[in-house]
């Protein structure tokens, strides 16, 4: 019987490309879960570069302790890796998550009385109302009492960078553990 996910399947391409400043070692690794795939490059000049099915990422480092480019990825975090990935691209408004935590500042508000019950449920409603980045920041600006609720605000990365992070990047790190592990490079 079949669950419907089967086992990653990954593979390891090394190589070198002749550049005009030299040769450039590279390695590819890709990565095949379920219907999800990547390919992601990474070579000698501190490139790293993602194809996936998630989206599409690169970034290029000038400079890294040491001199092993693939060691010093394995000893970056997620959060720095995202970073990076991202270079500074917008990240995506949390309609839901950022209007859950204006409710519970209104909850909280309202149980230490500092607004009146008839100006909490204004606030939810105008909550309710927030359709965009625009909207909360006009809620938030208002003058009146309890709507200062900049920490509700909640900004994520893309989706598909976090589904690739998630799910295709522990599986890309494996497999440049084990080319460490056994090339040391």
């Amino acid at each position: 019987m079949s669950t419907g996910t089967s086992l990653p399947v990954t593979t390891i391409h090394r190589g070198t490309l002749q550049g005009a400043s030299g040769n450039i070692e590279m390695l590819r690794v890709t990565v095949k879960a379920d219907h999800e795939w990547a390919i992601v490059h990474v070579d000698s000049s501190y490139l790293l570069t993602v194809k996936s099915t998630y989206g599409d990422w690169s970034y290029k480092w000038y400079s890294i302790e040491g001199d092993n480019f693939i060691a010093w990825l394995l000893q970056c975090d997620d959060g720095y890796m995202t970073t990076k990935f991202n270079q500074g691209g917008d990240l995506a408004f949390m309609i839901d998550k950022t209007v859950d935590g204006i409710k519970r500042n209104i909850i909280q508000l309202r149980r230490k009385r500092k607004i009146a019950s008839v100006d909490a449920r204004d606030m939810w409603d105008e909550a309710d109302e927030i359709d965009d980045l625009t909207d909360f920041w006009r809620y938030q600006d208002s003058d009146l009492p309890g709507r200062d609720c900049e920490d509700c605000l909640v900004m994520e990365y893309p989706q598909g960078l976090q589904n690739f992070m998630a799910e295709q990047w522990p599986l890309v790190r494996q497999c440049l553990k084990t080319v460490v592990a056994e090339f040391g490079k």
